[in-house]
């Protein structure tokens, strides 16, 4: 995984000098890959092993922390409340 400080830091960098020379700033392109991984993954991702509901309640597994996580029909979970991962039921 990326180091987001590094990139974060990187991507900062480009805007300064951007707005300093008012003209485009060469990137690394290793930078901008690591920053589009680190996009990707906050990407919301399905939920794994969904139990049948009950009561309009579904219970399954986070995909990232594998930790149980519960969806209401009328209150939709889209975070898991453990890793703050975006979910799809």
């Amino acid at each position: 995984m990326a180091d987001r400080e590094k990139v974060v830091e990187h991507l900062y960098d480009c805007l300064a000098a951007s707005r300093l020379e008012n003209m485009w700033v060469f990137v690394r392109t290793d930078i901008v890959g690591d920053a589009i991984s680190m996009l990707k993954d906050q990407e919301p991702k399905p939920v794994a092993d969904i139990a049948d509901s009950v009561d309009g309640i579904e219970v399954g597994r986070c995909p990232s922390c594998d930790r149980a996580i519960v969806n209401k029909k009328s209150d939709p979970t889209r975070y898991c409340k453990f890793c703050g991962q975006e979910v799809k039921w």
